[in-house]
């Protein structure tokens, strides 16, 4: 499993939409690849957020790389899910407005966790940020100001540097060996 280079899932809520995450994605450091897939809520064949995981988890079953899962609304407990099962493939977690009540088991993931909540979010308020902080062991909940629901749509570069933030700490870049660095000042 290559951890130094994640691949990054982005994962929508029930009434978003992949593109939610475009204004995020070509502010990320390019060594970071990315998907944002297309999620099948509200479909026959995968009504809850439990079957998305499932499909998902189909979908990245030949993935290599270690994954960092970035959840909008109820694609978290998808998220929280895919990590629950994966515990050592995914290598973080990053959580905005998710209205999952942790709970019911999904806190149990055993990976780093970041929650961007906007401050004006009048659909998950801050409160259940910081009752997620709570209940999430490994979590830090960093508050986006002046943004809603979606932190990522009202605040992308905001959202997109506390993410590339996040994603730099769980998979640094490698130093040059001391020799270069000498040579180079």
């Amino acid at each position: 499993m290559d951890s130094r280079n994640p691949l990054v899932v982005f994962l929508h809520g029930p009434f978003g939409q992949p593109s939610d995450f475009d204004s995020v994605l070509y502010r990320l450091p390019e060594r970071f690849s990315s998907l944002v897939p297309h999620l099948p809520y509200g479909r026959a064949d995968a009504e809850s957020p439990i079957q998305v995981a499932d499909r998902l988890e189909d979908e990245l079953r030949d993935e290599m790389r270690s994954l960092v899962l970035v959840a909008s609304s109820h694609g978290g407990i998808v998220a929280l899910e895919l990590a629950r099962r994966n515990r050592g493939r995914v290598g973080g977690v990053v959580l905005s407005g998710c209205s999952d009540d942790p709970r019911d088991g999904f806190g149990r993931a055993d990976a780093p966790v970041l929650l961007l909540w906007g401050t004006e979010d009048s659909i998950t308020p801050p409160a259940v940020g910081r009752r997620l902080r709570t209940a999430l062991p490994q979590a830090r909940l960093l508050f986006i100001l002046e943004a809603g629901h979606l932190p990522m749509v009202d605040r992308p570069s905001v959202f997109a540097f506390h993410l590339s933030s996040f994603l730099n700490d769980l998979a640094p870049e490698s130093l040059p060996s001391r020799r270069l660095v000498d040579e180079a000042a």
